[in-house]
């Protein structure tokens, strides 16, 4: 699942891929360990939220 760290089109196809919380909380935290760009992250834990 590294492809994600591409671009962010490839963030949003992870995200749209992700099935259940705990993958997209894992992209978000993978995301902030790699230091991508906030807003990002900020994505990937709106997503996560609503999943919720």
């Amino acid at each position: 699942m590294v492809a994600y760290y591409k671009d962010e089109s490839a963030v949003d196809a992870a995200l749209k891929a992700a099935t259940t919380p705990e993958e997209v909380h894992k992209i978000a935290q993978d995301l902030e360990q790699r230091m991508a760009p906030s807003h990002w992250i900020q994505k990937a834990l709106h997503v996560y939220w609503t999943m919720l």
